[in-house]
């Protein structure tokens, strides 16, 4: 028995009407519901916090005095799935020394949100000197003795950052991360963090570091480093900024001002004290700090790790 086979000019009508339902089917799924018109959703970033690295005794001038103090750089980092970026309103600012900022956001269609969201111009302070705006309070530090239920050993210290870019590249394979940094100067009117980029403050700039006089328990205490402590910059959601944070053991001896990182005992010192140095497992990543960046000198090439 013979089998009909369809003719040359059947086969190209079935091959028009399977095209045409399919093309039927994808304006149905898209079109029509209304998906494929979706407004495009705000890239937000996620910020974090290194542990403090290069850790170490220093003086510092607080109200014509000389305190002993506790030195340390931080990084801070972007992992979100934007860019932080941060727009200053005009160029001088016109109330006075305060700087109105707003945030501004990349959309999942590549293109910049229109609606930035104003962050208040308490939060920023103008620098005639540095000629761009500070971040307020971007950074709160915290050394504190994890065995000292009243916390009477605690010190808090606070950083006021002279402007936010990219110095150091941390994972440059994140979706959206930039090979090259696209944040590069502190801007008058234009700062900011790339995705898989982040900010290194060196130990030896203004504010890097946690007041410590009069402090004479020897022991291991715990530095606490949260970027965006009081959630000033939109992120992506974290309960409770846990995400913001790191911690970081170190062994001090007060008396004979050494310091070593991890818990006395696992330092490398003798009869609970530090080491000399600055511990172990403390080198900083790879990038540039903002020494030279905020005129605090020829600045520093970190090395590799």
């Amino acid at each position: 028995m013979l089998i009909p086979q369809p003719s040359l000019q059947g086969l190209c009508r079935v091959g028009r009407a399977g095209g045409l339902a399919v093309a039927l089917a994808i304006v149905t799924a898209f079109g029509l519901s209304g998906d494929a018109g979706a407004a495009p959703s705000r890239l937000l970033p996620n910020l974090h916090a290194m542990p403090a690295q290069d850790v170490r005794f220093g003086t510092a001038t607080i109200d014509g005095t000389t305190h002993t103090v506790i030195r340390f750089s931080a990084v801070s980092y972007n992992d979100g799935a934007g860019p932080l970026e941060l727009r200053a309103a005009q160029h001088p600012p016109a109330d006075g020394n305060l700087h109105k900022v707003s945030q501004h956001f990349k959309l999942s269609d590549g293109t910049w949100d229109p609606d930035a969201d104003p962050l208040g111009a308490e939060n920023f302070v103008w620098d005639d000197g540095h000629n761009h705006f500070h971040f307020a309070d971007y950074a709160k530090y915290t050394l504190s003795d994890p065995t000292d239920p009243d916390a009477a050993h605690r010190r808090h210290g606070s950083k006021t950052t002279f402007c936010i870019i990219d110095t150091t590249r941390i994972d440059t394979k994140l979706p959206g991360a930039p090979k090259k940094a696209e944040y590069r100067t502190c801007g008058a009117l234009r700062q900011g963090m790339s995705v898989g980029w982040g900010d290194r403050y060196g130990y030896s700039l203004p504010g890097q570091w946690i007041d410590v006089d009069g402090l004479t328990a020897n022991g291991t205490y715990v530095l606490r480093i949260t970027v965006n402590p009081g959630g000033r910059v939109a992120e992506a959601d974290e309960t409770g900024w846990d995400g913001n944070k790191s911690e970081l053991e170190v062994c001090i001896d007060f008396e004979a001002e050494m310091v070593a990182v991890g818990a006395c005992g696992e330092s490398g010192g003798a009869d609970e004290k530090p080491g000399k140095g600055n511990g172990r497992n403390n080198r900083p990543p790879r990038g540039t700090d903002q020494e030279a960046i905020n005129g605090g000198g020829p600045g520093v090439r970190i090395p590799n790790p």
